[in-house]
């Protein structure tokens, strides 16, 4: 039998639910604490309509 670390067991959600989580935090950390995390925000903003925009183009197909 092999065993799950909490992270493998916990990593059911897709890349998308990830990344808006993350978004969702750094938001926070940018209001109330600095404004150095927006190049990680701007970054994660743009993978994510990256990833949108790729299931857009394979959904057209199906």
């Amino acid at each position: 039998m092999t065993s799950m670390n909490s992270d493998q067991a916990g990593n059911s959600r897709g890349p998308e639910a990830e990344i808006s989580e993350a978004l969702g935090k750094l938001t926070w950390i940018i209001e109330n604490h600095s404004s150095a995390a927006w190049p990680l925000f701007d970054r994660l903003e743009k993978e994510l309509e990256s990833l949108r925009g790729r299931k857009l183009r394979l959904d057209r197909y199906r």
